[in-house]
């Protein structure tokens, strides 16, 4: 539907839309190396794990078959599903009310700014991923690895 909305308002440029639509996991990056042991490591220190993405609920699936550490989350929440998007605090409001949890008993890891900000503004303790190496030091000076 996104694909047949945006070629109505750019005709022009219909094609390369339908070829981003067709090639999508061609623009799947690699998984940062590390990041994947670090979750892992938080999956059996017994840690509930919660996927909050902006990624469209139709391509989801599709990114489950090429990186198989999003299987170790508990539960996902798929922005398309709910008609918001990181980072609109309502999302975190959402998701908290969806976990059962309050914001201080979160951590919200994300590699966008603005995404951080708006989780720390809703009482959410929050990193900026920037690098496996820079998380996993941050993770352990909170004492959580």
């Amino acid at each position: 539907d996104c694909v047949a909305d945006i070629s109505r308002a750019w005709p022009h440029y219909a094609h390369l839309f339908r070829l981003y639509d067709e090639r999508w996991l061609d623009t799947l990056r690699e998984e940062v190396p590390g990041t994947a042991d670090i979750v892992a490591q938080l999956k059996q220190a017994g840690y509930p794990l919660h996927l909050l993405s902006n990624i469209s609920s139709e391509k989801f699936p599709l990114m489950l078959e090429q990186h198989a550490v999003l299987n170790l989350f508990d539960s996902v929440i798929l922005s398309g599903k709910l008609g918001l998007i990181k980072p609109d605090p309502r999302i975190f409001i959402h998701t908290l009310n969806q976990l059962g949890r309050s914001p201080e008993a979160c951590l919200f890891i994300d590699d966008n700014p603005a995404n951080v900000e708006s989780a720390r503004g809703m009482g959410i303790v929050a990193i900026q991923f920037r690098s496996a190496g820079q998380l996993e030091s941050e993770l352990k000076g909170m004492g959580i690895l």
